[in-house]
């Protein structure tokens, strides 16, 4: 074999030993943190988890509190609204399709991924919390799918779906979701421009606002007290290495 084959299996075989330490180590450390499965602080505090385990995120930021905690005070300020229908795009393990279904008892609640590991903790997730009479499971959303769904009052998206949002948010998706609240997650290294699509896409229907990720302290965060000393290091309350940004666009 060449000693280049040796390389790439070398690399992929350490990625993947990487990969698995972190996904042990964060159900580690939710489990210190939590041994009851809780989320213990942040917009869906006390949020149940079926198992130690996640979809596409980390897990324990979400049981800490940090997890995309940014978008609190814009959450917090539309929990006021009589939302009828709440759409998840990329719903993964169920934190958000769950969570705002607990926020929104009123809402029927739409979570779509197209994971099917991801549906299934979405779905247990659902059960656990009791309020899967009112979330429907749907794998891909499309953009024709999206522009004619019928809404019968206000309604509410979250979208963090890899850079697909290049192709779900035109125009005419903005005209047709006047009605709608919505939250995107931007993945501009996927798409370098995408700020600037959305913001053209949404302007003459919607208020469109950015919020950035930023940088995280355990001093913020009490509940690090609760672990040994060497697991309290700023590096446990991010989710990714670059920063992150969405766009909060609401109806006018």
């Amino acid at each position: 074999m060449s000693k280049l084959f040796h390389i790439a299996f070398f690399r992929k075989f350490a990625k993947k030993a990487y990969y698995t330490y972190v996904k042990w180590e964060e159900a580690y450390l939710s489990m210190l943190l939590s041994p009851e499965r809780k989320v213990l602080a942040g917009m869906f505090k006390g949020l149940q988890y079926p198992q130690f385990e996640s979809s596409g995120s980390g897990l324990f930021i979400k049981f800490i509190g940090s997890y995309e905690d940014e978008l609190q005070p814009f959450i917090q300020k539309l929990s006021v609204n009589n939302y009828s229908e709440i759409i998840d795009i990329g719903c993964a393990e169920g934190y958000y399709a769950v969570g705002l279904a607990n926020m929104f008892p009123q809402a029927k609640v739409y979570a779509y991924d197209i994971d099917k590991v991801a549906l299934n903790r979405c779905r247990q997730m659902a059960t656990l919390n009791k309020v899967n009479s009112r979330i429907e499971l749907r794998e891909k959303c499309d953009k024709i799918g999206l522009q004619n769904f019928p809404f019968t009052g206000n309604g509410l998206i979250i979208c963090d779906c890899e850079g697909y949002e290049d192709e779900l948010f035109d125009e005419a998706t903005a005209k047709s979701l006047k009605n709608c609240d919505i939250i995107i997650e931007l993945h501009d290294h996927l798409v370098p421009d995408i700020k600037f699509k959305i913001e053209s896409a949404f302007k003459n229907t919607h208020k469109v606002e950015f919020v950035i990720s930023r940088l995280k302290s355990v001093k913020d965060y009490p509940l690090f007290a609760r672990l040994p000393l060497e697991y309290r290091q700023d590096k446990y309350l991010f989710e990714r290495g670059t920063q992150m940004e969405w766009a909060v666009i609401t109806s006018y």
